[in-house]
């Protein structure tokens, strides 16, 4: 369970940790060519592995899938929240007419 809450805040912040990632990054990768995405990609990836790194010290058998699917409900859940509102917030128009 505390890998998988690790993993939620993972994604969440990766959205925040990017920036000052890439601008450490861009200097030591100078011969490997990144799109703007793929920092975001690349940050992702290492605050999951992170987070197996965590859960093997705090001797958690936790399954990869956990792992991901925490990592993945994490990054998405601004936008997925935001749809969500849109989308309710579209359905109460229409039941008011």
């Amino acid at each position: 369970m505390l890998t998988f809450i690790l993993a939620l805040i993972s994604g969440y912040s990766t959205h925040y940790l990017e920036p000052a990632l890439s601008t450490f990054l861009k200097p030591r990768l100078d011969s490997v060519y990144f799109d703007v995405g793929e920092y975001k990609t690349l940050t992702f990836i290492l605050l999951l592995f992170l987070v197996a790194v965590f859960g093997f010290l705090a001797n958690e058998t936790v399954p990869a899938f956990l792992i991901i699917l925490g990592g993945g409900l994490g990054l998405f859940s601004s936008p997925g929240i935001r749809a969500l509102k849109f989308f309710l917030d579209q359905r109460d128009k229409y039941d008011d007419e």
